[in-house]
């Protein structure tokens, strides 16, 4: 019975736990490359150009630069190449066992 009455708390859950299991993974594995892609390439910003962007997107009142930006657009983008890429080899490993 599909939300009607007489149904039970496990019929309303079933199916529920997997895919929320799933999308918690993505974002805590997605989450922790980002830290750890923003910290890499604020390293190698600082030995470049002498300024951290994180130090400097820390301090009070500062406003974004174009250190800053590229320094975590870089991350953002380093992060999604990453769970875009176990995503799909994932997602590719289950269909081809359907097969």
């Amino acid at each position: 019975m599909l939300l009607g009455i007489g149904s039970t708390c496990t019929e309303l859950d079933a199916g529920v736990g997997t895919p929320m299991a799933s999308v918690t993974l993505v974002r805590t594995i997605s989450f922790g490359l980002y830290q750890r892609s923003k910290h890499v390439i604020d390293h190698y910003m600082t030995q470049m150009t002498g300024q951290s962007p994180l130090d400097l997107a820390n301090q009070k009142g500062q406003y974004p630069t174009l250190s800053t930006i590229a320094c975590f657009s870089s991350a953002g983008a380093t992060a999604g190449a990453v769970i875009t890429f176990i995503s799909c080899m994932s997602i590719s490993a289950v269909t081809s066992n359907d097969y």
